[in-house]
């Protein structure tokens, strides 16, 4: 597997109406999403920049459901999908919609 630095170039989240607005909470699923969501350049098809939408709601249990994922192609929607059910986050009963562009360095 090549390896190559990927950073996350843009990150915004967005709270429901529904939810507790959390200034910590939100900034630590960013930070977690920043730190453990990495995409492997096999990803990339020839591209320097990859863009994807997410949106999932935080059960009691700290596990993201209800996830939507918006992405260029079906291999990263998967290799997202798979990585975020190995996440945990404390924002529990929040939904968390993210913009998030990959870019290669």
């Amino acid at each position: 597997m090549k390896t190559k630095a990927i950073i996350p170039a843009f990150f915004f989240i967005f709270l429901s109406l529904a939810a507790k607005p959390s200034d910590q909470g939100t900034g630590e699923a960013v930070e977690k999403l920043k730190t453990k969501l990495e995409l492997p350049v096999e990803l990339f098809d020839n591209k320097s920049e990859n863009q994807i939408r997410l949106s999932f709601k935080v059960n009691e249990q700290g596990k993201a459901e209800e996830v939507i994922i918006n992405a260029e192609n079906e291999k990263i929607k998967q290799f997202v999908q798979e990585n975020l059910n190995k996440l945990e986050f404390n924002e529990k009963g929040e939904t968390i919609n993210l913009l998030m562009r990959f870019k290669l360095q």
